[in-house]
């Protein structure tokens, strides 16, 4: 499987990505018949003026054919869980405006709208 946002991701790139000792992102993989079938990425980083982590889920994908079997849910509660055990008492999800079924599952299983996140573009526009 490749996914990336901004185009195709091979598996030497995503490797070399995990392998950066810089990483602060904790995958996360649904697997069905030993296949991948969703994944999910925590992003759990310290903060200088509080005593709490920062936790957000930067990704959820599930493959449209396992969609709607709890697959997602399952990966957002273990990310809860990591979140948890790494000192976190919030985790912050982003999602687009227009991405109503995320948006759905987020609602269902307890997030509620919170803050405004914006956005610049700083290379080119």
């Amino acid at each position: 499987m490749q996914y990336s946002m901004g185009g195709q991701l091979g598996p030497e790139q995503l490797s070399s990505r995990l392998a950066n000792p810089h990483c602060v992102e904790t995958p996360i993989v649904a697997e069905v018949d030993n296949g991948i079938v969703g994944f999910a990425s925590l992003c759990l980083v310290p903060r200088v003026f509080d005593d709490t982590p920062h936790a957000e889920l930067t990704e959820l994908f599930v493959q449209k054919a396992y969609r709607r079997r709890g697959i997602g849910r399952a990966l957002v509660a273990h990310a809860e869980r990591l979140a948890c055990e790494g000192g976190a008492t919030e985790l912050f999800v982003l999602t687009g405006f227009t991405n109503h079924e995320a948006q759905s599952l987020y609602h269902a299983i307890g997030y509620e709208d919170d803050r405004l996140a914006m956005c610049k573009a700083l290379l080119g526009e």
